[in-house]
């Protein structure tokens, strides 16, 4: 991977790029540049790029291929970017007296100085481990030695070893690792001046090539005057931000005391630095018992001003400070506001309780107070005009000029009693006090003239304004409803005319009880008391008779009670088992039914179901026996398993027996079972074990007798052998041992 001219021992780092493992990224020189006179400028430089052994003309911009050897020469840096699609970039910065190779996907150094900043994720990988980063910016330096070490500006690498000869370690955020071929990462943090000097020694190389985005370390503005404060930030390329002042008491007054960002922050070149400065103290002077005139005086001679005055109610004197915020001794900021409270005018608020308007009017102007808005309510307790309660109660001190809010006895007027009274009189009592009828009532009350007053609201006795109205509830004119039952609907009307009431809707009721057309019910119930000219209801009997029970009876008889009763019949026959013909076993309408006359009952009679011989199958096929009874007209269900070859082996109802035409049949089927054959078993030749497993391929069981054991042999069995048995049958066999 290395020149031949690299020393085999020189340490070897990859520089992996996953962000180019697509093979779509690629790496390109963007600038070249010379170190003259402290500065780096774009003037070319010793740069060399060999491709296939060939030394290439070097130009700015130019697309670097896998497998070109890089190297800068002594007083060159160089700056290299690589792109990708998938998960970030890189840029890279060779510092002088540097060689690296491009692998693509990953870089390879032989010696020298190696800036990254990374977008994305990326892995270091040398000849004993490798350092995995993502979104960070570190330095990588390597010697002809294979000595490696790592620093992290910002973010955080991981450090592991390719054998395992020492535990992943995290290298975080200024922290440094010196790694050898022999011993585990060497850590330590970096101090504030190395770390300066080296985002320094970067941004050199970076303004070189013109770049805008470069952050810069804000410099520590601690204890500098201001204006050195805002030099030192134009020199490091920052701006002054919104200055502020800030009592410490531990600073020259106008030298920096605070700043934001803090000291060391790496921001954007331009950005602003927000400075707190030392103010000017001042000694806040005791201002209690003075005026405020004079209070102002002594703040302007402190470089104090005077902020909000509040006015207190206290009993000194009007106008004197009498409290102070900050407190006299305070050491504040000059120009800073001194808050003061001062002794207003005020007065003692009177017991105006009781006083008239004109009375409390005057006493409050006599205290320099005024009269605030009226409230007026009826207590009945006071005279009109007179103060029932006020706010702030007496003995109050207040400011001159407050309000004094007063509660007044109102003018009011005594409702009368008008319970019993006509309503005419009611009125004109009412008229006569000045107060109004209100809503008017009425309700239907026994005994009691109408017009008259039942109830009324407010009540007797009440308090209430002038002008205020009563509501009265009065006795409504009424008619009583008189008994209708048992009159006849001429009557009825009679008695309904006379009691100032109408007959409203009448209905008829069959009844056998009572005479036809006379009243049976009504609607409202009598003595109800209703408005005059109502309705009431009337329900009048209707002539009916009650139908007679005639089931079981003959259609004759049947025929002849219907008749007797005035009633009319229709028939029809059912087929009825258990009833003689023309006996009734049905009515349409139940016995005791109220109908009316000449109304026809319809009777169902019986009549005899015809009697058909059962056909005997048992023993046929199933198909004989299903055909034979079908053919008979009877309806077929069956019980137990079909399959081949079942037969009938029970019927229900039984065969010749007598039952009704089309009933069911239910037939019980057997299925045969399987038969196998009983094998042949040589006497005296047939062993044991040879008859066991004859017999049980045969689909039988065997049931052994005599001396059995392996060497006994067959000297009988039973059934025969050829002869069919069900199968799973027990074959029974006799053995003997020959000696």
């Amino acid at each position: 991977m290395l020149p031949k001219s690299a020393p085999a021992s020189s340490l070897l780092l990859l520089l992996a790029l996953t962000l180019l493992l697509s093979g779509c990224g690629f790496a390109r020189l963007d600038h070249l540049m010379v170190a003259r006179d402290g500065r780096w400028v774009q003037t070319g430089g010793e740069f060399f790029v060999v491709r296939e052994g060939k030394r290439l003309d070097v130009s700015q911009g130019m697309t670097l291929k896998k497998d070109d050897l890089l190297e800068t020469g002594p007083d060159t840096a160089a700056t290299l970017s690589f792109e990708g699609d998938l998960k970030g970039s890189g840029d890279v910065i060779l510092f002088p007296s540097t060689r690296v190779k491009i692998l693509n996907p990953s870089l390879g150094i032989d010696f020298g100085k190696i800036f990254l900043k990374v977008k994305g994720y990326f892995n270091i990988h040398f000849e004993y481990g490798t350092a995995g980063s993502e979104g960070t910016e570190y330095l990588v330096e390597a010697d002809r030695a294979q000595n490696v070490r790592i620093t992290v500006l910002e973010g955080v690498v991981r450090l592991s070893s390719k054998s395992n000869s020492w535990r992943t370690q995290r290298l975080g955020e200024r922290e440094q690792a010196r790694l050898t071929p022999a011993q585990a990462p060497q850590t330590r943090r970096l101090g504030q001046g190395e770390f300066n000097e080296m985002i320094n020694e970067i941004n050199r190389v970076w303004e070189g090539t013109g770049r805008r985005d470069i952050p810069v370390i804000v410099p520590d503005l601690g204890g500098m005057p201001r204006s050195r404060a805002i030099e030192t930030l134009r020199r490091e390329r920052l701006q002054s931000g919104q200055v502020t002042r800030r009592l410490t008491q531990r600073a020259e007054v106008g030298a920096v005391v605070g700043q934001n960002p803090a000291a060391n922050a790496r921001v954007p070149v331009a950005s602003r630095v927000a400075l707190e400065v030392e103010a000017e103290p001042a000694k806040v002077p005791d201002l209690r018992g003075v005026s405020q005139r004079n209070a102002e005086r002594r703040l302007r001679s402190s470089k104090l001003h005077l902020g909000q005055v509040e006015q207190i109610l206290s009993d000194g004197k009007v106008g004197r400070v009498v409290r102070q915020l900050p407190a006299a001794g305070t050491i504040v900021m000059r120009d800073s506001a001194v808050d003061i409270g001062v002794v207003a005018e005020s007065a003692l608020v009177p017991d105006l309780h009781g006083r008239t308007l004109n009375d409390a009017r005057r006493q409050l102007g006599q205290r320099k107070l005024r009269m605030g808005p009226l409230d007026y309510r009826i207590t009945g307790n006071l005279q009109p005009d007179q103060v029932l309660s006020q706010h702030p109660s007496a003995g109050n001190r207040v400011f001159a000029g407050s309000e004094v809010r007063l509660v007044v006895e109102a003018q009011s007027r005594l409702v009368p009693g008008l319970i019993g009274q006509q309503r005419q009189a009611a009125e004109e009592r009412l008229r006569a006090l000045q107060l109004t009828v209100g809503r008017i009532n009425t309700r239907r009350v026994a005994h009691s003239e109408a017009g008259t007053v039942l109830e009324q609201s407010p009540l007797a006795g009440s308090r209430v304004e002038p002008g205020s109205r009563v509501d009265l509830t009065l006795a409504a004119e009424t008619a009583t409803v008189p008994r209708l039952v048992g009159s006849q609907y001429r009557d009825a009307l009679q008695s309904l005319r006379s009691n100032n009431l109408q007959a409203g809707r009448v209905e008829n009721r069959l009844d056998d009880r009572n005479p036809a057309g006379s009243v049976i019910d009504q609607y409202p119930n009598p003595g109800t008391l209703v408005d005059p000219n109502s309705s009431v209801t009337l329900v009048l009997a209707e002539a009916a008779v009650r139908v007679p029970q005639v089931i079981g009876k003959t259609s004759q008889q049947a025929q002849a009670e219907l008749s007797r009763q005035g009633l009319g019949y229709t028939t029809s026959y059912q087929e009825m088992r258990g009833y003689a013909r023309d006996t009734v076993i049905n009515q349409s309408v139940s016995a005791q039914t109220l109908v009316r006359k000449g109304q026809r009952i319809h009777l169902t009679l019986a009549k005899e179901k015809p009697r058909c011989a059962v056909p005997y199958v048992i023993g046929q096929s199933y198909q004989q026996a299903v055909s034979t009874l079908q053919r008979s007209k009877f309806n077929v269900s069956i019980q137990g398993r079909y399959g081949d070859g079942a037969t009938i082996s029970g019927q229900s109802p039984s065969g010749n027996s007598q039952v009704d035409c089309g009933s069911t049949v239910v037939l019980t089927l057997k299925v045969p079972a399987r038969q196998c054959y009983v094998p042949k078993l040589q006497v005296n030749s047939t062993s044991y074990r040879q008859a066991e497993q004859l017999i049980r391929g045969a689909g039988l069981t065997m049931s052994a007798s005599g001396r059995v054991r392996d060497n006994a042999y067959v000297t009988g069995y039973t059934p025969s052998a050829g002869r069919q048995v069900p199968c799973g049958s027990t074959v029974s066999v006799q053995f003997w041992v020959l000696e």
